[in-house]
Order: structure tokens, then sequence, then C-alpha cells
């Protein structure tokens, strides 16, 4: 049998999107900014029933898509029926999560500073996830602020540490899910309209910048996938003269996501600043195209409009 290990998963994500710590008889509030932030943000947030919960022994490997695969640790699979859909986009009517704590008779995985979520079949709750969060295809609520058991019109979340400083938040919800779809729609126009303009869009990694206090400054960079054109050779050489130059994105070994015009054997961004979005772990990190590599692939099938 794999050897069981007991791991403190960190805290410090959930801390910064609550108030300082307090003495350990009082509860910490979700504030109304992260609450809406999670609304407004969060890839996916849904309300359903829990149907099922299973406490399974899992390797790092297949948990966090890398590490180990010699040694195992506790994680609950939480099982529930979708009842409504509060933002983003999912497919199914059941989704599992996972919560990276659990207790067996073999592995007991926790957080020092938090006590373990106490989730039962029949709960009805709402939690905020990003699908197929590390790539491995699970849903992990690595943010465990961001899940609430549903009591009548209050939400109170499974970190019983914590209270949500919210009134009524289904009205909340469903406001800033409003806000969200408007935005979303805009943002959705404004995709067309790059993917429309782009002759190569590709994710790429820089390799240097030439002449980067020059008004000719141009970027080099080596193209690791294609997703819609198709460029002569892997390292192409885009012109960045005249557009908004962070001094990030001279940084060797960066991964950006372009979306670029051709201009004889160079390229240039498509629309200027909104033609090249520096990406972290898979993830394109600038509006309007906070997504995955995937769901960007996806957005360019069903926006694209052709003649």
């Amino acid at each position: 049998m794999a050897r069981a290990v007991c791991i403190s998963v960190l805290a410090i994500l959930f801390m910064a999107v609550v108030a300082p710590a307090a003495t350990a008889q009082q509860k910490r509030p979700i504030s109304q900014t992260s609450f809406d932030m999670m609304i407004l943000n969060a890839p996916l947030v849904l309300q359903g029933k829990v149907t099922k919960v299973e406490v399974r022994l899992m390797t790092p490997k297949e948990l966090f898509g890398g590490g180990r695969d010699d040694i195992q640790a506790a994680a609950t699979e939480v099982t529930m029926k979708i009842e409504k859909i509060i933002a983003g986009n999912y497919d199914g009517h059941e989704i599992r999560i996972f919560l990276e704590e659990g207790k067996t008779e073999h592995a007991n995985t926790y957080s020092a500073d938090w006590a373990p979520m106490k989730v039962n079949v029949g709960d009805h709750a709402v939690v905020a996830v990003e699908p197929n969060s590390r790539g491995t295809g699970l849903n992990v609520v690595d943010q465990g602020w961001r899940f609430f058991r549903v009591e009548g019109t209050k939400l109170i979340p499974y970190r019983e540490e914590l209270y949500l400083a919210v009134d009524r938040p289904f009205e909340v919800m469903a406001r800033d899910a409003k806000a969200r779809e408007i935005q979303e729609m805009h943002e959705m126009q404004e995709r067309q309209e790059i993917f429309k303009a782009s002759d190569l869009i590709c994710t790429a990694t820089v390799i240097r910048v030439i002449d980067p206090d020059s008004s000719s400054r141009r970027l080099v960079v080596s193209i690791d996938e294609a997703l819609k054109g198709r460029a002569e050779q892997l390292e192409i050489t885009v012109d960045m003269s005249g557009i908004l130059f962070p001094a990030k994105l001279q940084d060797p070994g960066l991964q950006v996501a372009l979306f670029l015009e051709r201009d004889g054997s160079e390229y240039r961004p498509a629309t200027g600043i909104n033609g090249y979005h520096v990406m972290d772990g898979g993830r394109i990190k600038g509006r309007p195209f906070l997504m995955s590599v995937s769901q960007l692939k996806s957005a360019i099938r069903r926006e694209t409009r052709h003649p």
C-alpha cells in the first residue's frame, strides 16, 4: 500500500479574501467585496443538492497534475445534483467537486488553520469552482471559503471559522449574475471582433525583445500552439511599435496568448493592447480573455463568424 501522508493545505489563499485573523473564539467575515468578486469572476458558480460524499486516497499527481505518485493523501469527493447555474457555463446535471482534505483509516489530510468542512448528503449548497482546475479533469475547490450550505435565505460557509457578511445573499447573487451576463455579452462581442481581425491566434513563449527601449521594438516568440491560422515558422517576430509594452513582457520564457494580423513578413497585435495577454498556468489573465486555453479554443469555434 502506498505510504499515507498528512498534508497541510495552504491557508494563505483563504486569508487573502477574508478579514485579518481574529481570536480563535471569533468568526471572521467574508466581505461583500469578496462575495461580489466571486460571483463576477469565478469560472463557475452553481447551486445544487449534495447526493454523495466520499473520502478517497489520492496521489499528489492525481490531485494536482504533478508531483509524486508513490504517496497518498485523503481528499473528499462531493457529488452534487445541479439545481441552478448562477454564473458561468457547465454541461450536465451533476458535478463532482473535490476538497483538499479528508480523513480515512490510513490518512488524515487537513489544514492546521481550519477545521474540516462538514458536508452531508442532502445538503443544499452553493459553490464557486473552476472546472478542470489543474488540467487533471477534476473540479477542485481550492478556495474553501467559496463553498456554502444553504439554510433558508442564508448562506453558511462550510469553513466554520467564517461567516458571510452579506445581507440577502441570494438577491446579491442574482444582481451580480445579471451584471456579469451583461459584461460577458460585451466581452463576447469584443472577442468576435478580435477573432475576425486576427490572421494568427496562438499561444507562445517569449524568447527575447529587440530594442526594448526603442519605438520600433520587436518581440520574438516561439509558437507553442496555433489556434487560428498557421505561421510559416515556429519562431516569429511581432512588431510592438507604438503599442503599450509592459516590462513583464520582456521576461524570457514568459507564456503569452497572441492575436495577430500579418504585416509583411512580421506580425502585429491585431487590436493593439488586446492583441496580447500574459498567461499563468495555462490560463489567460487579461479581459476579455479570462479563460483557459481549452476555453479559448471553444470560444474561437463558437464565436468566429465566417462570411
